[in-house]
């Protein structure tokens, strides 16, 4: 489905540790054209290169709380299939990007993120039977970021909300792009209107270190 493009947002995190994967978060770009917000066209590289663009900003936020261990290296963009069952293929387009976070406090634990939650208007509550929703997982935070209770302190929040903000309004004109939900049982778009960003670590297990350095072992 050219008219709306799967989006991997990969970071390297090789510099925690040379044996770890990539971290990705995933986002869902449709196309649009100025006075028809809510149709379907298809994307176009310009209106991925806006997209991209748009992005930077918000890359260029999340590096003043990111540390230099963990850099964003690449977007990558996938057709949808027709329904949730078809192959994608390969990118149809990739930007190469190389932004690293600038704080200089400890990287957080890989398997820790800051997440941003998406609230399409028919959202009752997350979770709730026929809500439309969606969140990413940002990694790369640093302790920086905490408060005395471990918990994320409302600046942090309140930047990184504004910033995931931007990335969710219109891209381009007149034919562009925009961020959006994307419902695997609907198949279907559902524009969100609400950035959430709380203040709680989220935990995400595939990103944790999948190798020990050390283990200590000893007989009982």
């Amino acid at each position: 489905m050219a008219n709306c493009n799967l989006v991997h947002v990969v970071f390297d995190r090789s510099a925690q540790n040379p044996e770890e994967d990539a971290a990705i978060f995933t986002m869902h770009v449709r196309g649009t054209l100025t006075g028809l917000p809510d149709s379907l066209v298809s994307m176009t590289p310009g209106s991925r290169d806006a997209w991209s663009a748009r992005f930077d900003n918000f890359l260029d936020t999340w590096k003043t709380l990111a540390s230099p261990k963990v850099k964003c290296v690449a977007l990558k963009w996938y057709d949808l299939g027709a329904s949730a069952d078809d192959d994608m293929g390969p990118p149809v387009q990739v930007h190469v990007k190389n932004k690293a976070g600038v704080a200089s406090g400890q990287v957080l634990p890989p398997q820790l993120a800051m997440s941003a939650t998406l609230k399409h208007p028919s959202t009752g509550g997350v979770g709730r039977h026929g809500a439309r929703w969606g969140r990413i997982y940002i990694p790369g935070i640093t302790v920086d970021a905490l408060d005395a209770n471990g918990r994320f302190t409302s600046a942090a929040c309140q930047v990184m909300g504004d910033a995931v903000r931007y990335i969710f309004q219109p891209a381009g004109t007149p034919t562009g792009c925009r961020s959006t939900i994307w419902s695997r049982t609907a198949w279907s778009h559902f524009d969100p209107n609400v950035v959430q960003v709380d203040d709680v670590p989220d935990v995400i297990r595939s990103r944790r270190f999948s190798t020990t350095n050390y283990r200590y072992r000893v007989n009982v």
